[in-house]
């Protein structure tokens, strides 16, 4: 599960798919699979809020391969599908330079210098994120934060 990044534009424009970018939507959460055993061996999947069909939610999913080259990430989407269905099959590659912190925290920067950290989730943790987030259930509010911490207290520059 994405819970930072300092990219505001990966979050208004809509994360990986893109498609919480388009007119009245929102991503409101993404989450990452990679696997080697089964297909699609590279999965993105991301909650939209579509304001142009009143708020509903729906997940927005790339789906491909993976590589890695030392300790660079390599995402090959062929697929992306919204609400379930299929939208496209236009070919998409991302590349990122990655750095595990222990068995639970991914730090990924981009190609364009940016961070985002992802938290491990299992899959079955996955899945009930995801349908707790469209039966309703879930705390609706985005599951991370962008940007440097805000708020009171000293500036980042001063602390120390």
């Amino acid at each position: 599960r994405l819970c930072w990044t300092n990219d505001a534009s990966f979050v208004t424009g809509g994360g990986t798919t893109g498609v919480g970018g388009r007119p009245l939507c929102t991503m409101l959460a993404h989450w990452q699979q990679f696997q080697a055993e089964k297909e699609p061996g590279a999965q993105t999947v991301e909650m939209v809020r579509n304001d142009n069909m009143g708020g509903t939610l729906k997940t927005a999913a790339l789906k491909g391969d993976w590589a890695l080259e030392e300790s660079r990430l390599i995402e090959m989407y062929s697929r992306l599908e919204y609400g379930g269905a299929l939208e496209s099959t236009s070919k998409r590659d991302e590349e990122a330079e990655m750095t595990f912190l222990g068995q639970r925290l991914r730090l990924t920067r981009t190609g364009k210098g940016f961070l985002r950290i992802y938290s491990k989730l299992t899959p079955a943790d996955v899945s009930n994120e995801i349908r707790g987030w469209l039966d309703g259930s879930a705390e609706v509010k985005p599951r991370w934060d962008v940007g440097p911490p805000s708020g009171p207290g000293p500036e980042p520059s001063r602390i120390g």
